[in-house]
């Protein structure tokens, strides 16, 4: 498996949010200038981030609001998940952008060291208090929630991609009834 920081390095929407963090350090560069110039004191920096319009949107590994939009590919800062909404249309796969890992085994090591590979412990970080968790949030369990079992990825994503999130009463599927656990094992040969 290769390692999660070569793949951010190449992802364009890494540039995007370096540029960000540059303009926002810039910004408070010089917000502390003008304030030692003018004799006062600069405010004092919070930890707290101002929510994108809509609010934050939920890591479905751990379940702390931290994404700031969907389908973006983001990284949770807290158990180090990188967002991907196939994996809550399927979360017993390992495909997608999370080297190999299902979302339910990535929520799995969360509860038991941190992150969701214990390799990656040294690079999340507790949540902050505007970081909840959020309301409802549980462990995808394909015996509560009708998962799709077509992992073709013919069947186009809903119109509204916060309906993926299985433990909402806003659930896409929530009207249909969960099929049996899909069996990892492959099948026998003959």
């Amino acid at each position: 498996m290769s390692d999660p920081e070569d793949h951010l390095a190449a992802a364009p929407h890494d540039t995007e949010y370096a540029r960000e963090l540059a303009e926002l350090a810039e910004l408070e560069a010089l917000e502390a200038l003008e304030a030692h110039a003018s004799g006062g004191v600069a405010e004092a920096q919070s930890d707290a981030v101002t929510p994108p319009p809509g609010g934050w949107y939920p890591c479905p590994a751990c379940g702390h609001q931290m994404f700031s939009r969907l389908w973006a590919y983001e990284i949770c800062e807290v158990c180090f998940w990188e967002e991907d909404p196939y994996q809550l249309r399927h979360p017993w796969t390992g495909m997608g952008p999370n080297g190999g890992l299902s979302l339910m085994e990535a929520q799995a090591n969360y509860r038991r060291f941190g992150a969701v590979e214990e390799e990656h412990v040294r690079r999340v970080r507790p949540p902050r208090a505007d970081e909840p968790v959020d309301p409802g949030w549980r462990l995808a369990d394909p015996d509560l929630d009708p998962f799709e079992q077509d992992t073709s990825g013919t069947t186009p994503h809903p119109d509204d991609l916060a309906t993926l999130y299985y433990w909402r009463p806003t659930y896409w599927r929530r009207h249909l009834r969960p099929h049996p656990r899909p069996d990892p094992r492959p099948d026998p040969q003959p």
